[in-house]
């Protein structure tokens, strides 16, 4: 979109206008479809299915992304909720950890995925080249 001086405003009205047939366009609609099942698989949910990425204009389309909204909610709450209460047993009993040392942790190494995400994203921000 750069190469049109177009703005993300109006890159993601074409995205989610249904109509729209532009091959840009339609190449960055399968990104984040692609996007969205990505992050369903680093879930271990991949049996949600990932609508269409535009505007909902029927009853139908309305209808599967307010199942795959409502499914991703209601998902995400069930796991904070289990994550919390082993939080909670976890911590009975234990001094509470000093926030510096929460900070001094070392997550876990991102996987092939996750590092390929970061490269396009380090990429993407890097911006055209001159």
């Amino acid at each position: 979109m750069v190469e049109r001086n177009q703005g993300l405003t109006t890159t993601y009205n074409q995205l989610k206008d249904p109509a729209c047939d532009d091959p840009e366009i339609l190449a960055l609609r399968r990104l984040h479809e692609d996007l969205d099942h990505a992050v369903l698989a680093a879930y271990a949910w991949p049996d949600i299915p990932v609508p269409a990425y535009v505007t909902p204009t029927t009853p139908a389309t309305r209808a599967a992304q307010e199942s795959f909204e409502d499914e991703i909610i209601d998902r995400l709450f069930a796991l904070n909720t289990t994550r919390a209460e082993q939080e909670q047993l976890q911590g009975a009993g234990k001094a509470t950890t000093s926030p510096a040392k929460k900070a001094a942790r070392k997550l876990p190494k991102p996987a092939a995925a996750d590092k390929q995400l970061d490269l396009a994203v380090q990429t993407a921000r890097k911006g055209p080249k001159s």
